[in-house]
């Protein structure tokens, strides 16, 4: 999914932003002070940057898994930093996959 921008990459841009400010009002008839907001532009730089994709989580199937406490039976992924419980009643691990002892699905 690709959209376009409006505006460069990787370089500084001068913005014109709308910032809200409080302003003291002083009532010296009453002598108080009241607070009223009040939205002012200011110059602001800015830098838009494509960012870099990264694997949050492998797909199903794809993982690599090693078990990292086996009295636990916690399995960790040696690409993601995924880390599943899998009991042996449950789950077989054969080749660094754990399989379903029922349905045979990869997790």
């Amino acid at each position: 999914m690709t959209k376009t921008f409006d505006k460069p990459l990787n370089e500084w841009v001068e913005e014109e932003v709308m910032v809200r400010e409080i302003v003291p009002e002083v009532d010296e008839k009453n002598n108080k002070v009241h607070l009223k907001y009040k939205d002012v532009s200011h110059q602001q730089k800015t830098m838009y940057v494509q960012p870099k994709t990264s694997i949050a989580k492998c797909e199903d199937g794809q993982h690599n898994w090693l078990c990292i406490d086996r009295h636990k039976y916690l399995f960790s992924c040696t690409k993601c930093p995924y880390r599943y419980k899998a009991f042996p009643i449950t789950f077989d691990f054969k080749d660094g996959h754990l399989i379903h002892r029922v349905t045979g699905q990869v997790i």
